[in-house]
């Protein structure tokens, strides 16, 4: 599994993991990740990408099909992807 950001600058974040694979998560529902993330105070919407892979899949293949088409990636075979948009308003 992998979790990235896109802010309201179009700028990419990779929050997890930090090696260059994909991380293994234990099956399941609402399992935690092994860090914590802290968005920026810029407002606007800040777009995360949560992918899941059957079989380890490299980071850099899941930021490449993200980053030519967040709306549509093709991503590696056998994984899948959420999106979650977060909307931070100005303080």
């Amino acid at each position: 599994m992998a979790l990235l950001g896109l802010d309201p600058a179009g700028r990419w974040s990779v929050y997890h993991p930090e090696q260059g694979t994909l991380a293994r998560l234990e099956a399941g529902q609402d399992q935690p990740l092994p860090v914590a993330i802290e968005l920026d105070a810029a407002p606007g919407d800040e777009r995360l990408y949560a992918v899941f892979c059957k079989s380890a899949a490299s980071l850099a293949s899941v930021k490449e099909a993200l980053l030519r088409s967040a709306d549509a990636p093709t991503l590696p075979a056998g994984c899948s992807h959420e999106r979650h948009t977060l909307h931070k308003g100005a303080r």
